[in-house]
């Protein structure tokens, strides 16, 4: 964990050597899953953010460790994105004025939904990241900022486009604000 610590720290993610972020549990071990970003503060979409954005590739093809699974594996570029070994598709889009990618995982099937987190990139390293606004009173459901009612819903482990069309607003408002809680999804460093 010493070199996730000083990962989180170059990359702004922890005002201090040490992580600045929830560790949960049920965090950790979905960490280890292959669809790690299907949980803890993603956004749920039908919307393809592809379809408006240009994609961005800020790091090359290669080996690359994952550094909470202490796993090593070969990603590789495709269609303005990347694929990991087991077949995960996931693009990045920029986010104008901040130093922070929208994440998107592919669904597994056709049809199906889009996984939305958040990503930096420092050197040969991504961190994958959810960002969240903490729970609703005594509800276990996370808050959606007012301006998103009724077209985003906060369930207990994630966020739902309701309106598929605030899927571009609902994320990029959520990395410019300055009160949300950050969960590390998985760190990846390049190799070779």
């Amino acid at each position: 964990m010493a070199i996730v610590a000083r990962v989180l720290f170059a990359l702004g993610l922890s005002g201090n050597a040490g992580p600045a972020v929830r560790w949960s549990a049920p965090l950790k071990a979905a960490v280890l899953a292959v669809s790690a970003l299907a949980l803890s503060g993603c956004l749920v979409s039908s919307k393809n953010l592809a379809d408006d954005f240009g994609t961005a590739t800020p790091m090359p093809a290669g080996t690359y460790l994952d550094l909470m699974a202490n796993k090593t594996e070969q990603i590789t570029l495709s269609n303005g994105g990347y694929t990991r070994a087991d077949g995960t598709r996931i693009k990045l889009f920029g986010i104008q004025g901040t130093d922070t990618y929208i994440v998107q995982q592919a669904p597994n099937t056709v049809g199906g939904d889009f996984t939305y987190a958040f990503g930096r990139v420092s050197g040969d390293t991504l961190v994958v990241f959810s960002l969240d606004l903490g729970t609703e009173g005594n509800s276990k459901n996370l808050k959606v900022p007012p301006e998103f009612a009724g077209r985003i819903s906060g369930g207990v482990y994630g966020y739902k486009a309701t309106d598929p069309s605030a899927t571009a607003a609902f994320l990029t408002a959520m990395a410019k604000r300055a009160d949300t809680r950050k969960d590390i999804l998985f760190v990846m460093r390049r190799t070779k």
